[in-house]
């Protein structure tokens, strides 16, 4: 099944948009029965609804998807534009699903109603007035979304100039983290709809998943980017600088850029909170995300979700393509304690009209079926593509329609990994998105990296192996891969091969038990030195505690070694230093962005005040 500009919207008078006959009782649009009050509502609901479905086809209908004819011969559309216009995709307005209602419940057992809406009374009367006179989406690329009237003078982070305004903005950004985790969709949607709604510029996929999501993410849009497709990518977290979560083509935004959608985002998010409180750190990275996308025109997004997906800032964005990696045990306070609590949060971005993507199995396999079928969505299911070997730089594997494929990606773990990514390419061809031919995807997968996922660096003379690894899963992950690269590394995997020194930290609120007995069920760590440390961080467990737990777990017949070392930075140099054989550094990406801020030099990556 297909969708995109071909393909009509259900009708109406079944899961579409509530008419003026179908408004739920207590809605901020529900008013006397037959009553001219609610008549009106209900016309200014349906012209809203009315306009975005016009521009976002009109969009659609402008912009080429991609189809790359051969070298040098650019990206031209991969099929005819239709004669009209049918609605491209419902919005959540559009699909039947819960109205607007004044407090949403939130959390993991919270209902589906996910957004805020004000009461009919206190709405303001000019809106309608201005969406009225809104172009096109398709003739505002690339140019400026912003209206651009703040409430107030321009802090240094508003203006955004020089080193001292990208310092600015970063802080202004983490000042918000404050608010901590408040998951719900309300004060995003009212963050995009003061930006003009910058997020129904472009269309692509959104990736859920407890692992996987950034290698499926790394994997297609280097594959996109083969084939001359540009494409907007949001890894997370950031490794060494803040802006490497806003990516176009593979690289991140620059600082002055950075600073400019810092200071035009901050006034719209004064506005927002003083109806539904303070947007938190990542609503504010994701409207700031979606806005730099729609200004530069990204013909193709990869969006990761951040926490869970029923109520992530980014599912108040639908691209077409809804993907779940897989789904473990994590986050387990917010999310549920069970796998099948789990799936139902991050199986909820699959929405009607959607195509959708899975590698999941078992319990969780059997929730994102479900939600399928009730959306009616298309599903299509992925296991691990067969692996054919591995080396020092990464893996082969053997795909349905490429046959054997190198990726540059290491572990085995990858072929599962890619298997989705390329079930992800295939829906975006589908949906009309953009469309791929087999050579660019070799290419694209050949060349694909991701920074601190078993990542190799030379340093000192020595291999240093980085991964975050912070879950059992992914701990078990790299378990199996260190058994797999130890020939490849400096010192082989003979009996009188130096043993590894393992730099290892951890957040308190994760399953460190559990991450310590994947690691140590790994042959390669037999004889190894642990060097416990602590990362800058609220939620860091302390060194000597987690030095405690392998102590604790670990027997002297297979760790010859544990100590502990404060500061992070210190650690990872006396490992350096003293290490006889091969480093890994692993258990948190805050460990691995301290590693890979003191090991690799990336002009890309510096900073302004870096260079001060």
């Amino acid at each position: 099944m297909r969708v995109g500009p071909d393909r009509a919207r259900p009708d109406d008078g079944g899961a579409g948009r509530p008419g003026p006959d179908r408004i739920r009782p207590g809605s901020p649009l529900d008013g006397p029965a037959d009553g001219p009050a609610r008549g009106a509502a209900s016309r200014r609901a349906g012209d809203r609804d009315g306009r975005v479905r016009w521009a976002r086809a009109a969009r659609d209908a402008a912009r080429p998807t991609g189809v790359r004819d051969g070298p040098g011969q650019g990206v031209r559309p991969a099929e005819p534009p239709p004669q009209r216009l049918p609605p491209l995709l419902p919005d959540r307005r559009a699909r039947g699903d819960p109205h607007p209602c004044a407090a949403p419940p939130e959390g993991p057992g919270a209902p589906g109603c996910d957004h805020v809406a004000l009461p009919a009374a206190r709405r303001r009367p000019s809106r309608g007035r201005l969406r009225q006179r809104r172009l096109p989406l398709a003739a505002l690329q690339p140019v400026r979304l912003l209206r651009g009237r703040p409430d107030r003078p321009l802090s240094a982070a508003r203006r955004g100039a020089g080193n001292a305004g990208y310092a600015a903005a970063v802080h202004a950004l983490e000042a918000r983290g404050r608010y901590g985790i408040r998951l719900g969709l309300g004060r995003t949607r009212a963050l995009l709809r003061e930006l003009d709604d910058p997020h129904l510029a472009f269309r692509g996929a959104l990736v859920a998943g407890t692992n996987g999501k950034g290698s499926v993410l790394a994997l297609a849009g280097s594959a996109l980017r083969a084939a001359g497709i540009r494409t907007g990518e949001t890894p997370k977290p950031h490794l060494v600088t803040y802006r490497e979560r806003l990516a176009i083509d593979g690289q991140p935004v620059d600082p002055a850029t950075f600073a400019r959608l810092v200071g035009e985002v901050l006034p719209a998010a004064d506005r927002v909170a003083r109806r539904h409180g303070e947007p938190t750190e990542f609503e504010l990275l994701t409207a700031i995300v979606f806005r730099w996308f729609a200004e530069r025109g990204v013909q193709v997004a990869l969006v990761e979700v951040g926490l869970g997906g029923r109520l992530d800032a980014t599912h108040a964005w639908d691209g077409g393509v809804a993907a779940i990696t897989n789904v473990a045990l994590d986050h387990m306070d917010r999310l549920g304690p069970t796998v099948t609590a789990i799936a139902r949060e991050k199986a909820a971005i699959i929405e009607r009209g959607d195509l959708a993507v899975t590698g999941a199995t078992g319990d969780a396999l059997a929730v994102v079926r479900r939600r399928a079928r009730r959306v009616g969505a298309p599903l299509h299911e992925v296991g691990s593509a067969p692996l054919v070997g591995w080396d020092r730089d990464g893996i082969e594997v053997e795909l349905p329609r490429l046959g054997r494929t190198r990726l540059g990606l290491r572990g085995r773990h990858q072929a599962a990994n890619v298997a989705v990514a390329d079930a992800v390419l295939d829906a975006l061809g589908e949906a009309g998105i953009a469309t791929l031919d087999d050579d660019a995807r070799r290419r694209g997968y050949a060349a694909a990296s991701w920074p601190g996922r078993l990542e190799l660096l030379a340093v000192g003379g020595r291999d240093v192996l980085l991964d975050g690894a912070h879950n059992p899963a992914g701990a078990a992950a790299l378990a199996t891969a260190l058994e797999d690269l130890r020939p490849f590394l400096a010192g082989g995997a003979g009996p009188d091969s130096p043993p590894l020194t393992v730099v290892v930290a951890s957040m308190a609120d994760k399953d460190v038990d559990g991450v310590i007995g994947a690691l140590i069920g790994s042959r390669a760590l037999a004889g190894a030195r642990i060097v416990a440390t602590a990362v800058d961080q609220p939620r860091a467990m302390p060194a000597d505690e987690l030095a405690a737990r392998w102590r604790r777990l670990t027997g002297a017949a297979r760790i010859s070694t544990v100590e502990a070392v404060p500061n992070a930075i210190r650690a990872l140099d006396r490992a350096i230093s003293g290490a006889p054989g091969p480093v890994v550094v692993a258990g948190s990406l805050y460990l691995v962005g301290a590693a890979r801020g003191r090991f690799v030099d990336d002009p890309g990556l510096r900073d302004p005040e870096d260079d001060a």
